[in-house]
């Protein structure tokens, strides 16, 4: 209970008394005359004082908000956080509210582990818990978020704890202190101000260390590096290697770049346009447009056909299907779900025209004026119907020379079929 001063001092302040204000703030900030301390009812007062000039009030009020700060930051650092909460404020992008949590653990794991030389060769490579790497890698990208916010001391300690981090198998650390080692940014880009010595063939070790254990975007990272023309790594031949590791893990960028340079070097390999197609039917399924757009490029959609298919004969004793007949069906069937044209048609192989996510139609060499196309497979009735018209083809010759005989012949059957329909 407040004091027959404390008491005076109030009504004073309420008042609008700047000398009471600024006595009653001390008292605040002191616990005096039955007061008790409390730092926000200080600054409230301090802060009425200082309104009316008062020069000592301003002073008392610069210390006492540092202060507050100070308690404010031992209280976040009391009460702990649960397990989902510090998740959350990861996920948020709240790197401060997590870093305040969980950075004195880091610290606590680099004091007790970060030294390489404590360890000898007999001892084996350092192997901290899985979840004691994610933290030390969270908190290493946590301080690299924050930037300047973080402190001065921010860029030594991130480079602390993504070493013991990656030392100990963290894939995320690995290509953090790889594109550190290689002053590279998360997109790829060239670092121009980044305080840390190159080290481009350490560099590549880490991010090859993180992309063998199936990190897509270290393989990415690493095909950036070795085109770079100011490092001795550069090598186009890694860079396509690179890229198909990356883009088999499903990366899009790499499945859009893997398929672009197909695409442009289709005329050094018959089959480079089919591995264009493959690529970019990956990103496009992935939402890529760019990948879509280049794909419509790559197979060119045609004008919709109107294909027309009476039904079989009646396979009775009397009335049996020719065999003929049978892959006629079978042809007009697959011509329907692909939109090919009568020539097409007629001569396709549909087992050596099946490459999986593509038809490739070449048959100049039954039907000289003819020219080489993709058909894409994107649908699963697209996909039922080729393997079932490609298992009544297997093993028989569709050439000139097999059972359905020239293209003559095949046309003359197909205009009869169209005939009986009329």
């Amino acid at each position: 209970m407040a004091k027959r001063e404390g008491l005076h001092l109030i009504r004073g302040a309420r008042a609008g008394s700047a000398d009471a204000q600024l006595a009653l703030a001390r008292c605040y900030l002191d616990g005096a005359a039955g007061l008790p301390a409390n730092l926000p009812t200080a600054l409230y007062w301090l802060e009425r004082a200082a309104q009316q000039d008062c020069a000592e009030a301003s002073l008392l009020m610069v210390d006492a908000r540092r202060k507050l700060a100070e308690h404010q930051a031992q209280a976040v650092q009391a009460a702990p956080m649960t397990a989902d909460s510090l998740e959350q404020a990861w996920q948020d992008g709240e790197y401060l509210t997590y870093l305040a949590h969980t950075l004195p653990r880091a610290r606590a794991l680099w004091k007790t582990h970060g030294i390489p030389q404590r360890r000898t060769a007999a001892e084996g490579p350092l192997l901290l818990p899985v979840a004691d790497a994610r933290l030390m890698t969270r908190c290493g990208l946590g301080l690299q978020s924050a930037g300047a916010a973080a402190g001065a001391d921010a860029a030594a300690e991130m480079y602390r704890y993504f070493q013991l981090a990656a030392r100990s198998g963290d894939a995320e650390a690995q290509l953090a202190l790889g594109l550190l080692l290689a002053r590279m940014g998360p997109d790829g880009r060239r670092l121009l101000d980044s305080p840390h010595r190159v080290n481009s063939k350490l560099a590549v070790r880490w991010m090859t260390q993180a992309g063998n254990q199936g990190m897509s975007q270290a393989w990415f990272m690493l095909a950036r590096l070795h085109s770079r023309c100011d490092l001795a790594q550069r090598s186009p031949a890694d860079v396509d290697a690179c890229l198909e590791k990356a883009a088999a893990l499903g990366h899009v960028e790499a499945q859009l770049e893997c398929g672009a340079r197909a695409w442009r070097a289709r005329g050094a390999a018959p089959d480079n346009d089919v591995r264009a197609a493959y690529w970019l039917l990956l990103a496009a399924k992935q939402g890529c447009a760019s990948a879509a757009a280049l794909l419509r490029k790559v197979s060119p959609a045609r004008g919709a056909r109107q294909w027309t298919q009476p039904p079989p004969p009646p396979q009775d004793g009397t009335h049996r299907l020719a065999d003929c007949e049978v892959m006629l069906s079978a042809r007009l069937e697959l011509a329907a779900q692909f939109n090919l044209s009568r020539v097409e048609t007629l001569m396709i192989d549909p087992s050596e025209a099946d490459h999986g996510h593509c038809l490739v139609l070449r048959i100049y060499g039954a039907y000289g004026r003819s020219k080489r196309r993709l058909v894409l497979v994107q649908t699963d009735a697209q996909r039922e119907v080729l393997d079932r018209v490609s298992r009544l083809f297997r093993n028989i010759d569709c050439g000139p020379d097999g059972p359905e005989g020239s293209y003559r012949k095949r046309l003359y059957r197909l205009n009869a079929r169209c005939r009986a329909t009329v």
